[in-house]
């Protein structure tokens, strides 16, 4: 046995040395070729390096698949995933499919309600816009709605009849009652043209009071270029009281007229309430007594009224003394003038008009009776008759001898 092993171990080696000596020719044949041929070599060893490397990776890429298939069905059974959300619809509701992040759409923050500047009658609510995350998921500009109802109240005071793309909205504050509260809701909304839509509100709370009913804010101002003017026939005075209209817009204007004796607190005071027109003649009534001789001061109050509320200006008061009437002049004749006319018409009638010098008399109206008559001494018949304010008239329509 010992000496077939021997054997058999010269052979091995024999079979070595003479591989060896191929090995060694081998490398002689190799180092005579050009050096492309090397580089040929070295890239061939390479090739096989990567495909080894090639092999260990996609097994371990199968065990990973494998390990991924196990956690996908662990994350759907416990209901988590990468699905976020408050509950409402604030998101699309894709999840993190492919890697794509979840878009969804924050709320409208910061409501306030604030008067609009220089407008007494309306109101303005703000809000901070809401956005979409992430900004390029393909979703529309965000628009708004808003609507407003009484506190634990389901009718609505206010709403929006289209979408708002600003981030107020303007409203009359009449559609408000003073001491209730109101609930504002601003709903954002934003969608994708495949249809994908997402929604978010904000509600605030606001308490409607006098301080902030902007109605309480204006200013009414005072009646001004106050005229008294008077008239004494018969022992009886009767003065016509006026003054400049007073308006705000949006409202009801009126007036209270005061008139009272000068220095005399128990002289009787003359009351005329609520006018509509801005002037007014005291003495007509009954309770209305004026007297020569005596200085009265007229006073106007101007009321503005809205929504069952009312505002008044201060006072405008005039002082007037009714002094007994001076003798009063008549025109003087030189500056009476006829000028002949005949009207345009077919029927082309004559008249004249008459025309004369106007007379004055501080603090007293002027007005002129004018008379025609025809015929002298007893045989006198009157053709024509008027009074009037102004310093001519027309008088005409019959045939002039």
């Amino acid at each position: 046995m010992s000496k077939f092993k021997s054997k058999l171990a010269r052979r091995i080696m024999a079979i070595v040395l003479s591989g060896a000596m191929v090995m060694s020719n081998m490398s002689a044949y190799a180092a005579e070729l050009a050096p492309e041929a090397e580089t040929e070599v070295i890239e061939s060893g390479s090739e096989t390096e990567e495909s080894e490397d090639s092999v260990t990776t996609e097994a371990d890429s199968d065990d990973a698949a494998l390990g991924d298939t196990a956690n996908s069905d662990g994350d759907a059974s416990g209901g988590t995933g990468n699905n976020t959300g408050d509950g409402s619809d604030n998101s699309d509701g894709s999840g993190d499919q492919g890697g794509e992040e979840t878009a969804s759409l924050s709320a409208p923050r910061n409501l306030s309600i604030s008067k609009k500047e220089g407008d007494g009658t309306n109101l303005v609510l703000t809000w901070t816009a809401a956005s979409v995350t992430p900004e390029n998921s393909g979703y529309d500009t965000v628009k708004y709605s808003v609507k407003a109802t009484e506190k634990d109240q389901t009718s609505e005071v206010i709403t929006t009849e289209q979408a708002i793309e600003t981030t107020s909205f303007e409203f009359e504050a009449s559609k408000l009652t003073k001491g209730k509260t109101y609930t504002f809701t601003v709903t954002a909304t934003t969608t994708k043209t495949d249809g994908a839509e997402l929604t978010k509100d904000a509600t605030y709370e606001y308490e409607y009071t006098d301080e902030t009913n902007p109605g309480e804010e204006i200013t009414v101002p005072k009646p001004e270029n106050l005229s008294v003017t008077y008239t004494i026939a018969e022992e009886k005075v009767s003065a016509k009281f006026s003054w400049d209209k007073v308006t705000v817009e949006g409202y009801t204007i009126t007036y209270d007229v005061t008139v009272k004796e000068k220095d005399n607190s128990s002289s009787t005071t003359i009351t005329k309430e609520n006018l509509t027109a801005n002037e007014v003649t005291i003495g007509e009534g009954t309770d209305e007594t004026l007297a020569v001789g005596k200085t009265y001061v007229f006073s106007v109050v101007a009321k503005a009224a809205k929504d069952g509320e009312t505002k008044s200006s201060d006072p405008s008061e005039t002082e007037k003394t009714v002094e007994e009437a001076a003798a009063l002049d008549s025109p003087a004749e030189s500056s009476l003038t006829f000028e002949e006319k005949t009207t345009t018409d077919a029927d082309k009638k004559p008249y004249v008009v008459f025309k004369w010098g106007a007379v004055t008399l501080d603090g007293y109206d002027i007005s002129y009776d004018i008379k025609v008559t025809e015929g002298t001494g007893d045989n006198v018949t009157e053709k024509f008759s008027e009074n009037t304010a102004e310093t001519s008239i027309e008088v005409g329509c019959w045939t002039a001898n």
